[in-house]
């Protein structure tokens, strides 16, 4: 949780006691609308710096770091329909790199194919600004996209 800038523990904590275990839907008074930052520096750790009971309720995430293909997966269940609400995400001071793995998307070095696919709560995404070759149907099916 130390990489979690911008939201205290107590925030943190407060809101994990009042999440059942197991609970399926997402009320609107239970989402966390602020800005959460991660700083991953290491590929494929994301995972482990975002609690899994925190994921289905984050509405806002930028990522800094480095980012695999693990990672993208995490992002991808946090937008994913039915599973996630995340809707803004910002990549611009991330970087993605080889390795991991996700059974929907895959990069071949600098190129990527279906990352983001079906990510219909996803609104506004900011990308790395270099680093990128292509992004083939890296948004198929992301029909909320501005």
């Amino acid at each position: 949780m130390k990489h979690i800038a911008r939201m205290s523990w107590a925030i943190a904590l407060i809101f994990l006691l009042h999440i059942p275990a197991g609970h399926a839907q997402t009320p609107a008074d239970s989402l966390i609308t602020s800005l959460i930052t991660v700083d991953v520096t290491e590929a494929g750790t994301l995972s482990g710096l975002l609690s899994s009971r925190l994921r289905p309720y984050i509405t806002k995430l930028k990522l800094i770091g480095q980012l695999n293909e693990s990672d993208i997966g995490v992002i991808h269940e946090m937008a994913e329909e039915g599973r996630g609400v995340l809707s803004y995400l910002d990549l611009s001071e991330a970087e993605l790199v080889p390795g991991g793995s996700f059974s929907g998307g895959y990069m071949v070095g600098k190129r990527t194919f279906f990352l983001f696919h079906d990510c219909v709560s996803l609104e506004i995404v900011k990308l790395p600004m270099s680093g990128i070759v292509g992004m083939e149907y890296a948004f198929y099916g992301c029909t909320n996209l501005t």
